[in-house]
């Protein structure tokens, strides 16, 4: 039961806060590209968590576990 009231209020606050910070895009255009003041930090960080995903790096630590 507490598991559900988890669930629950987790997807209520997510759906609140995508309202509440998608209230500024009108157009397609704004939520495909938003509005492109990225710090190159940003970007680098989100090229580098496109190509470094999850399964890399669970898969080296598991060769690396196995040797």
């Amino acid at each position: 039961m507490i598991d559900q009231i988890i669930l629950l209020l987790y997807l209520l606050g997510s759906i609140i806060l995508g309202f509440y910070v998608g209230k500024n895009t009108k157009t397609i255009k704004d939520f495909a590209v938003g509005p492109r003041n990225f710090s190159t930090i940003l970007l680098v960080a989100t090229v580098f968590a496109s190509i470094v995903d999850g399964s890399d790096t669970l898969g080296l630590v598991t060769e690396v576990f196995n040797g």
